[in-house]
C-alpha cells in the first residue's frame, strides 16, 4: 500500500493537491495508475494499481496493488457490445456475495431481531444491494418500464419483498445476468463519453483518435484493428476491474454497508465512504492489559428539532436545525474506563491511576484529591482506533 496526496509533472516544483482536483483530474490519476507499468505478477496473476474509494475531498488516498482480472468483451466499431461468460461469472460473483448477505438476513436474522425487540437501523438497510444497486427492486421496476426486463421476471426474483434467487436467475438468460450485463455495458459507454467530454479521448478531423493514456498499455492490447476499439476495450478493462476491486475492498475494510445505513442507499454509500477514511487515519493503539475487554452500547439515530428551529426558519430563512441527530458523535464513559484509557496512552501517573481505581472499587461516594482531579479532568479525547 502506498499513499497519493497529489499530482505534478516530472521535474516540476509545483503540483496539485488531491483534494483540490476536479473529477476529471482524479479520474485521470486513477486511470494512469491502473494502466501504468504492470510487469509485476504474483503466482501468475497480473497486478495493477487501484485507488481506494475514499471521498474526493480527503487529503490522501491509499493506492493498492491488486490482482488484475482478464476482462474479455466483444468490441465492434468502437463500442463494447457484449461480455464473455468468463467475465460475467466474475461479475455475478459480486452480486452473489450480496445475495447471500440479504438471504441470510431474511431467513435467520430478521425475525430474531424482531423477537429481541431490537429491530435496529441495520435492519432498515440490510435488504438492499449496495455494490450493484441496480438489482434493488425499485430500479428493476424502472428497467421494466424501459423494456429491458419484464414485470414477470421481477416477480420471480422479489416475492412479497423477499429475495428469491435460484439457478435460473443467475444462469444464461436469467434476470440477474441480464440486468448486470445491461448496466455494465451502459456504464462502459458512459465512461467512454466521459473520456471524450473531459479530453482524455479526442476525435480529430479525418477520423483519427488521440487517447491521452499510457501508450505502452494501448500498444499491448492485441486483437484490435483500430484505436477506437482499443479505447473501448480500455474502458471495459478499467470499469470491470474497478468493480471487482471495490467489491473486495468493501469486504476487507468496510464490512456490511447496512451497519452504516442512513435514510437511503445513496446517503449510506457516502456514509460508508466517510468511514473508509480509517485507512488513512493515524493509529495509536495504546498499551492495554492482555485480554482486556469493555462493554459497548450503540444507540440508533434519534432525530429531534432544536427549540429555536422555528425561529431560525422565520427570522433567517434557514431550516438546518429541524433534524438534529442527537445520538451522532456522542460517547458516554465512566470514570473507571476513562482512567484506563488515560493510563493506556501514558497520560496519567500510574500511582494516581491506582489510587482512583481503589476508590472506585471500594464503592459508595468518593472524593478525588486535587492531584487526581487534575489528572482526569479537562482532557477532551477522541482516540480513533481502527483494527
Amino acid at each position: 500500500i502506498t499513499y497519493v496526496d497529489g499530482l505534478k509533472k516530472i521535474n516540476s516544483v509545483r503540483g496539485q493537491k488531491r483534494k483540490e482536483m476536479g473529477a476529471a483530474d482524479q479520474h485521470f490519476l486513477a486511470l494512469g495508475y491502473f494502466q501504468g507499468p504492470q510487469r509485476n505478477e504474483i503466482r501468475g496473476h497480473k497486478m495493477a494499481s487501484f485507488m481506494a474509494p475514499t471521498l474526493s475531498d480527503s487529503t490522501v488516498t491509499p493506492l493498492f496493488s491488486f490482482v488484475k482480472q482478464d476482462v474479455i468483451v466483444d468490441v465492434e466499431d468502437g463500442a463494447v457490445t457484449g461480455i464473455s461468460p468468463e467475465t460475467m461469472h466474475d461479475l455475478i460473483s459480486i452480486a452473489q456475495s450480496e445475495i447471500k448477505r440479504i438471504s441470510r438476513f431474511q431467513s435467520q436474522i430478521s425475525q430474531k431481531l424482531k423477537d429481541d425487540g431490537v429491530f435496529s437501523n441495520y435492519a432498515s438497510g440490510a435488504e438492499n444491494f449496495y455494490l450493484m444497486t441496480y438489482l434493488n427492486e425499485d430500479h428493476l421496476r424502472v428497467l421494466a418500464e424501459e423494456g429491458v426486463i419484464s414485470e414477470e421476471e421481477i416477480a420471480q426474483l422479489w416475492v412479497d419483498d423477499q429475495l428469491m434467487v435460484n439457478s435460473f436467475a443467475v444462469g444464461e438468460g436469467g434476470l440477474i445476468r441480464k440486468v448486470i450485463e445491461h448496466e455494465v455495458l451502459q456504464s462502459i459507454a458512459n465512461l467512454q463519453e466521459f473520456w471524450s467530454e473531459s479530453g482524455i479521448v479526442e476525435n480529430l478531423d479525418g477520423g483519427d483518435i488521440i487517447a491521452r493514456m499510457n501508450n505502452e498499455y494501448l500498444v499491448n492490447l492485441e486483437g484490435f484493428k483500430t484505436n477506437a476499439d482499443r479505447i473501448a476495450y480500455a474502458a471495459a478493462d478499467f470499469h470491470i476491474n474497478y468493480m471487482t476491486f471495490y467489491a473486495e475492498f468493501a469486504r476487507l475494510f468496510a464490512g456490511d454497508p447496512a451497519h452504516a445505513f442512513k435514510n437511503d442507499i445513496a446517503t449510506t454509500i457516502i456514509n460508508v465512504q466517510k468511514r473508509l477514511r480509517s485507512s488513512i487515519s493515524p493509529i495509536i493503539t495504546g498499551h492495554w492489559p492482555p485480554l482486556s475487554t469493555y462493554k459497548k452500547v450503540t444507540l440508533s439515530d434519534r432525530l429531534v428539532s432544536s427549540k429555536e428551529a422555528a425561529l431560525y426558519k422565520k427570522r433567517l430563512g434557514i431550516d438546518n436545525y429541524s433534524e438534529i441527530d442527537s445520538t451522532d458523535a456522542q460517547e458516554y464513559t465512566t470514570l473507571e474506563e476513562h482512567v484506563r484509557v488515560l493510563e493506556a496512552y501514558g497520560q496519567i501517573p500510574s500511582d494516581v491511576a491506582k489510587s482512583i481505581r481503589r476508590k472506585i472499587k471500594k464503592g459508595g461516594d468518593y472524593v478525588l484529591s486535587k492531584k487526581e482531579l487534575k489528572s482526569v479532568l479537562f482532557r477532551p479525547m477522541k482516540p480513533l482506533t481502527y483494527v
